[in-house]
């Protein structure tokens, strides 16, 4: 069993429905997929609701064999419920997580865990202030250069 945390997955967000997915994760969860037959399982660091969280996995297409939530703020018993969630499901394989503290405690209690760090860059253009144009000024701006576009090839 290949155990895998939400945000690895995705961003974090308030509410399950309104987390984004993260490239990197998506190609992760791919690859350990196909090699571990789907033996996959979320586990999320946040309280949801398990109806949403199951309709946002089916959304995204994470099809997982279990998920769980797990608010244990602690490294350690995050580290030993998911060691009773391989008691219960079969061996945990691998642990995948964002977070170094609970790498390092699954490590101690002898789980194979791959530690995920991937960067969100902000790009140069997000952070300059720079006016946001409304969608209405935008179309219009799309109609004018499409009518300079014709009045240039109207007389040919």
């Amino acid at each position: 069993m290949i155990i895998v945390n939400l945000s690895v997955l995705s961003r974090s967000a308030d509410i399950v429905g309104s987390r984004q997915p993260v490239p990197e994760g998506r190609a992760i969860w791919a690859m350990l997929f196909e090699r571990y037959m789907g033996r996959l399982a979320v586990i999320s660091n946040e309280e949801y609701d398990r109806s949403h969280f199951a309709d946002w996995l089916k959304r995204e297409g994470f099809k997982a064999s279990f998920f769980e939530c797990i608010t244990e703020p602690h490294p350690d018993l995050k580290a030993q419920k998911i060691q009773l969630m391989g008691a219960a499901f079969g061996r945990v394989e691998w642990y995948v997580d964002t977070d170094p503290k609970t790498c390092a405690e699954t490590t101690a209690l002898g789980i194979p865990t791959i530690l995920v760090s991937v960067p969100f860059v902000v790009r140069p253009e997000w952070d300059r202030d720079k006016e946001i144009r409304q969608w209405d000024s935008l179309v219009e701006e799309m109609e004018s250069q499409a009518l300079k576009a014709a009045e240039r090839t109207w007389r040919d």
